[in-house]
């Protein structure tokens, strides 16, 4: 796991509040989707499966992102990117999503959706859904083999609230910040 050292992590959260801050989402929800993507390590080349970086790109997700982005970026430079670097394409894909696909990302599990499943956006709290691929399993409705929005949203508040803690010591290189606002509404 990465710690902050040197100048891994300058900026980070700067950057980060500005990216929720143009894109209108919740800093909060977007720091919360990033931890659960990245174990709480923040590192982009953190892998459980083939996929890498904050928001767990797969080779498919790139060759996607690459047609419809033109960043001509491959998924082992994405890995070997710093963190503050890879935010800016985490805005890009973010910003595809919420124009292309008109997907409202103010909601912490859409934001997350639209990360690892944007079909899943739009569907009712309580639809089941299966994602193409294993997924962590604390994102399955205990029991099952599938997910609902609702369930996500669950999974992923779980998550924000870890990261407020100020005790938390496996994030501390990013985590805590400030308590926004927005908060106040989970």
């Amino acid at each position: 796991m990465i710690k902050r050292k040197g100048e891994r992590y300058k900026g980070f959260r700067t950057k980060a509040k500005q990216i929720a801050r143009d894109l209108g989402i919740s800093l909060s929800n977007l720091m919360a989707v990033m931890s659960f993507e990245t174990n709480r390590t923040f590192d982009t080349g953190w892998s459980a499966s083939r996929a890498v970086g904050l928001i767990q790109w797969t080779p498919i997700a790139v060759e996607e992102m690459n047609k419809t982005l033109n960043p001509d970026v491959t998924l082992d430079e994405l890995a070997a990117m710093s963190p503050l670097r890879q935010l800016s394409y985490v805005k890009k894909y973010l910003k595809h999503q919420q124009k292309t696909l008109k997907n409202d990302l103010t909601k912490i599990e859409n934001l997350y959706l639209s990360v690892l499943w944007p079909k899943a956006v739009g569907l009712p709290a309580n639809k089941p859904f299966r994602p193409i691929g294993r997924q962590a399993d604390a994102l399955y409705v205990p029991g099952t083999t599938y997910m609902t929005r609702a369930r996500v949203r669950k999974v992923l508040l779980a998550e924000l609230r870890e990261g407020l803690k100020r005790k938390n010591t496996t994030t501390h290189c990013i985590w805590p910040w400030e308590v926004v606002p927005d908060l106040l509404a989970i």
